[in-house]
């Protein structure tokens, strides 16, 4: 099953150099402050099951009708028996509960704000970029994907919002489309594509791809007519190594992004789409600004 992303759509440039497949996105050589910092904690406890998705509902205190300058992730102690496979931070324009409830998949009014996993980094933008809460927001929600890892204490997560400048020179958006997964035959390596055709002139600042255990190679591509440039190309891939990978491109309506996953199926049985660790993915998460242009046609 290929998963809902729920995020405005975005942007990019043709000609304009990205940066180097293994750097992160950063916000400024100077010292980072959170300003107005929220912090909501979580215990991602899947009780007797192997894996869930939980997700858990949070007020937003004196962040509601502002921007968001950065999500700072704070995961179980490795020794801890809950993991975190990733975890979301949605905004969303509704109620919902405290938590933790079991979820997969969000209320059709949520817009994804973050995406951490193993190996990946926080969200700091530059002091003059913010992303913006979409109007109408009155809950966060943190979606955890957890796993029972042993017999080990159980630890708390958490994840701070830390508040954004009023009004910023670039308010950005949190975009991503994916790509249908076949059937990955045993002993067999398959490929898949999906595509995004761009909603507006947008820049893009950031691209995090997602694969599980069978990826190898994750490409994404900008198309502008017959042009094709490669923005990453993470070959071989590391599912526990995955990161967010800075951008500096900007882009233009129409023009196409190409996400192109690689899967070696080495096992006796067949994989599937779908969301628990032992299925597979192939989705693309992207920051970019303007907001109101970062979308997918």
């Amino acid at each position: 099953m290929s998963r809902r992303w729920a995020w405005p759509g975005f942007a990019l440039v043709l000609g304009c150099s990205t940066a180097a497949p293994a750097s992160e996105p950063s916000a400024a050589a100077t010292p980072f402050t959170c300003k107005n910092p929220l912090t909501l904690r979580f215990i991602p406890d899947t009780g007797d099951a192997a894996e869930q998705y939980l997700c858990f509902g949070f007020a937003l205190g004196a962040l509601g009708g502002k921007n968001v300058r950065a999500v700072l992730w704070d995961p179980p102690d490795a020794a801890s028996q809950f993991q975190i496979h990733h975890a979301t931070l949605y905004a969303v324009a509704s109620d919902y509960p405290e938590g933790p409830v079991v979820c997969d998949g969000m209320p059709a009014n949520s817009v994804s704000l973050h995406l951490w996993t193993p190996g990946g980094s926080n969200l700091m933008l530059p002091e003059d970029v913010a992303l913006r809460l979409p109007e109408g927001t009155t809950r966060f929600v943190v979606e955890a994907h957890a796993m029972r890892m042993g017999s080990g204490p159980v630890e708390q997560a958490s994840v701070t919002v830390c508040e954004g400048a009023e009004s910023p020179a670039h308010l950005a958006a949190f975009m991503g489309y994916d790509a249908p997964i076949p059937a990955l035959s045993p002993m067999h390596m398959e490929t898949a594509s999906g595509s995004c055709t761009l909603g507006g002139d947008v820049h893009l600042w950031s691209l995090w791809p997602h694969m599980h255990l069978l990826g190898k190679e994750a490409r994404v591509d900008l198309a502008r007519g017959a042009t094709l440039s490669e923005l990453i190309d993470v070959n071989p891939w590391d599912f526990y190594a995955q990161k967010t990978y800075a951008l500096s491109v900007d882009a233009n309506s129409g023009d196409l992004l190409t996400t192109n996953c690689t899967w070696q199926n080495t096992g006796s049985d067949y994989v599937f789409g779908g969301p628990r660790t032992e299925d597979e993915m192939c989705d693309t998460a992207l920051i970019a600004w303007p907001a109101d242009n970062a979308f997918c046609r």
